[in-house]
């Protein structure tokens, strides 16, 4: 259906980010400043099937990995992500991140400033389609790794039960054009508002509530609320909730201090649901504890 509208539309909007689903646990596809916030070498890799049984349906793949510096203020972090949709469309990511934290107060509260900057690498051919027009630029001029430069920025104020985040991860406006003439733009600017907060429900049981707020120009915002209970610091069960979009559950099992698998499955409310039988998400993360952060054996909550 989104390849549909790109290439019937008059006017054509900006390609829309991938969609997550498990945001919460992998912040840093979005958010530089959240470079280094475990304050351990970590890396999670992460594969989303949207729309799963839909011909053509987006698939996306994410690689992230982040760690402070010997001076604790600073952090870097690289995000890989690959999103295709169907043959026709591709776009990897490649973007270095870092981040400045700020020491607040004794309990440790931090905000951090984060800047991020990359390259996409944009791929399209929709030579293969059904169209309505055949004489549409869009529909025979096919583009093959186009090198579009970006940069973002990001903050984040996190404690030991709470963080806020906003980060705008791409600030360029790239086109895409043959000649004088553009053919469409993607990477429209997406701004992206995050919270949350961590209960204590008993010594076994810990709740959190989160939320994501998305918005792009010329398009629906979008907001997921989130809430997640955490049993014994091992396994969370959690269950997501896209406003007028979706509705899905979330599992992250921490297998111990350093292995934390997650999965998640979310089906939409939307006419889609008729044509897919859903969207599935498989996490694989690794915490590399250094002396300071072996004191802990216990799953950081953010």
């Amino acid at each position: 259906m989104g390849l549909l509208i790109l290439l019937t539309g008059k006017d054509i909007a900006a390609q829309q980010r991938p969609q997550f689903s498990m945001y919460m646990f992998n912040p840093l596809a979005v958010n530089p400043a959240y470079a280094g916030s475990k304050d351990v070498l970590s890396i999670t890799e992460l594969y989303r099937d949207q729309w799963a049984g839909f011909d053509g349906n987006p698939v996306t793949q994410t690689f992230t990995v982040h760690a402070p510096l010997k001076n604790e203020s600073l952090a870097w972090g690289l995000s890989v992500i690959n999103d295709m949709v169907g043959l026709s469309v591709k776009n990897t990511e490649w973007y270095g991140n870092f981040a400045y934290r700020i020491k607040l107060n004794d309990k440790n509260d931090k905000l951090s400033f984060g800047l991020k900057a990359g390259v996409d690498l944009y791929s399209s051919d929709f030579r293969d389609l059904k169209v309505q027009d055949a004489s549409d630029k869009i529909y025979y001029t096919p583009i093959e790794n186009k090198i579009l430069p970006n940069f973002g920025f990001g903050l984040y104020y996190f404690g030991e039960k709470n963080f806020v985040g906003l980060a705008i991860p791409k600030l360029i406006r790239n086109e895409l054009t043959e000649g004088q003439t553009s053919l469409y733009s993607i990477n429209n600017m997406h701004i992206y508002v995050m919270a949350g907060y961590v209960f204590e429900m008993n010594s076994s049981v810990d709740f959190k509530p989160s939320f994501t707020v998305k918005y792009s120009a010329n398009a629906p915002i979008s907001t997921d609320l989130n809430a997640s209970f955490l049993f014994n610091k091992k396994l969370w069960l959690g269950a997501m909730y896209r406003l007028n979009e979706s509705l899905g559950a979330n599992m992250i099992l921490h297998i111990n201090e350093y292995l934390r698998v997650g999965y998640a499955y979310d089906f939409t409310l939307t006419v889609l649901r008729s044509y897919s039988s859903g969207s599935h998400e498989i996490l694989l993360g690794f915490d590399l504890r250094n002396k300071r952060g072996s004191n802990s054996n216990l799953p950081k909550l953010f």
